[in-house]
């Protein structure tokens, strides 16, 4: 049983071989296939969140991290998600999708370049 997204990784490769060798069937395949399609999401939706809480939160079907070096960046490394949330209040939007909403992607992108040139 997958514990994490490597062992499902593992699984759905072994799904295909197995498919391929003819020692299962496209319906049994196709059923590992949707759970793993189920997992995948939420794993998304954990990674979301994980963003979001800036790494306060659990995530629980990612391995372990075993690399020092990997972690979450300090407060302020990253200055473009911060420039485009300070832009979108200082314009009088409640968040960067409501600001991307009604500016368009192309025009907010370009507001916050400049915004970030005069800090």
């Amino acid at each position: 049983m997958a514990k994490n997204l490597n062992d499902l990784n593992d699984i759905l490769f072994d799904t295909l071989e197995q498919v391929k060798s003819g020692q299962m069937s496209e319906k049994q395949a196709q059923t590992v296939v949707n759970v793993g399609n189920s997992i995948i999401n939420n794993a998304k939706i954990q990674l979301q969140a994980f963003k979001l809480t800036k790494g306060r939160t659990s995530m629980t079907l990612l391995p372990s991290n075993t690399d020092p070096k990997m972690k979450m960046p300090e407060k302020g490394i990253n200055n473009r998600s911060d420039a485009a949330l300070q832009y979108a209040l200082s314009e009088g939007y409640k968040n960067v999708a409501e600001a991307i909403a009604v500016m368009g992607k192309s025009k907010f992108d370009n507001a916050v370049t400049e915004y970030m040139k005069e800090e």
